[in-house]
């Protein structure tokens, strides 16, 4: 049925685990940069 069985060495762990904290970081970078600029519009709105 499957005349190619996938096969995982352990270079593969060692590409995809910096991959997933390298988007964890740029998601939660991308998070905080709409939380501050959420914030910042709450000041403005707020002080007129």
């Amino acid at each position: 049925m499957f005349p190619h069985p996938m096969q995982i060495t352990f270079a593969t762990p060692a590409l995809i685990f910096p991959a997933i904290s390298l988007l964890l970081l740029a998601y939660t970078n991308k998070f905080l940069a709409i939380a501050s600029m959420y914030a910042s519009q709450k000041a403005v709105r707020f002080s007129e």
